[in-house]
């Protein structure tokens, strides 16, 4: 199957998705662009051909092209590289609003841009309001 085929998987109707956002929000611009046949390149089984951290975009980009109400990221910056987890946080930020995010992470920083944090340590479940919602009135 193709880059294409991957991102647009399961999808009754392929072509109502916003590839090219997808694309750009889970920062797999410069991998398109540098593949001999861009979307259409065949992937290898398991996308043994892509990075750990490119696999990782790709899945992000397969959730964010079926525009959903909500995403479950688990540790969504492992196997990332210092400029692709900057991109890919700017990303988390900017669906702020538009997407609820549930996102697992070790990292704190990881989680700066949360609304309400859940810690478990030892069984234990902590609550943390980060960010306070902005008034209706």
């Amino acid at each position: 199957h193709s880059l294409r085929d991957n991102i647009t998987f399961g999808c009754a109707d392929p072509e109502r998705g916003d590839l090219a956002r997808a694309i750009e929000d889970a920062g797999l611009t410069a991998l398109v662009a540098r593949l001999d046949r861009g979307l259409d390149t065949p992937l290898l089984e398991g996308g043994a051909r892509l990075s750990a951290g490119e696999r990782q975009r790709l899945g992000l980009a397969r959730a964010l092209y079926r525009e959903p109400e909500v995403v479950v990221l688990d540790e969504p910056t492992a196997s990332l590289d210092t400029a692709t987890e900057e991109h890919i946080m700017r990303t988390i930020s900017a669906l702020h609003g538009r997407v609820t995010l549930v996102m697992s992470a070790h990292r704190l920083h990881t989680l700066s841009a949360a609304d309400v944090r859940l810690r478990l340590d030892a069984g234990r479940a902590t609550v943390t309001a980060v960010h306070a919602p902005a008034s209706s009135s």
